[in-house]
């Protein structure tokens, strides 16, 4: 659980990453945040109440998303 962090989960530049099982809530931002990331698999990940998007990817590319909560988040 990663909980009132500024971000819960961030990958930089980071490649051949499974995140599975993980909850991200209260965050100050993204509950879970890729950049520049890629060949990625998230699973079963819970992310809520965190002050932007619960997932987000930005400039990443082949990542599988599948069976994943976002909710409530701003």
């Amino acid at each position: 659980t990663a909980q009132g962090n500024n971000y819960g989960i961030y990958l930089n530049s980071s490649s051949n990453n499974t995140l599975t099982g993980n909850t991200t809530q209260g965050n100050t931002n993204y509950g879970i945040y890729l950049i520049s990331s890629s060949n990625n698999t998230l699973t079963g990940n819970t992310a809520q109440g965190n002050g932007n998007s619960g997932i987000f990817l930005f400039s990443s590319s082949n990542n599988t998303i599948t069976g994943n909560t976002a909710q409530g988040n701003t």
